[in-house]
């Protein structure tokens, strides 16, 4: 299995649903790590952010391009 970095920590559920869907439009494959499935129910939200987005390293650059032209297009108040 090839390793995953970080592109972004998304805050809420709607950003990190708007980078996941962005990125799969781009055919960047990811993976989205959600913090509010754990034991503790989601009490780690408020420090960790609501998920990270994870893609491949060689994918990182182009991701975080993607992501930031996605948010921007539908920028979260």
């Amino acid at each position: 299995m090839s390793e995953f970095t970080g592109v972004l920590l998304a805050r809420t559920v709607v950003e990190a649903q708007i980078a996941e869907a962005a990125l799969q439009e781009a055919h960047i494959p990811c993976l989205v790590q959600n913090f509010t499935a754990d034991p503790y129910d989601g009490m780690w939200v408020l420090q960790r952010g609501y998920a990270r987005v994870l893609v491949h390293p060689e994918d990182a650059e182009r991701a975080r391009a993607v992501i930031a032209e996605a948010l921007a297009a539908a920028p979260l108040q």
